[in-house]
């Protein structure tokens, strides 16, 4: 069934995180954002990717600028 699929694809995607990175990918600390997509249309999804993206970034430049250094 598709269920049986879907379970042994994620059986393998955390065998790979287990065994690489010695990581659970169910481990919420890896993730900046986590977004039920089934829940929430699709441009607000796309919107929320966006901004959170340019926060991202625009906090990482803020940290690495000079005047950030003094």
């Amino acid at each position: 069934t598709a269920r049986d699929a879907q379970q042994h694809v994620d059986g393998a995607r955390d065998h790979y995180a287990r065994f690489f990175y010695k990581q659970r990918q169910d481990d919420a600390r890896l993730y900046h954002v986590i977004i039920d997509s089934t829940a929430l249309p699709l441009d607000a999804c796309v919107d929320l990717i966006e901004r959170a993206a340019h926060a991202l970034l625009t906090n990482q430049d803020a940290q690495t600028s000079p005047a950030a250094e003094s």
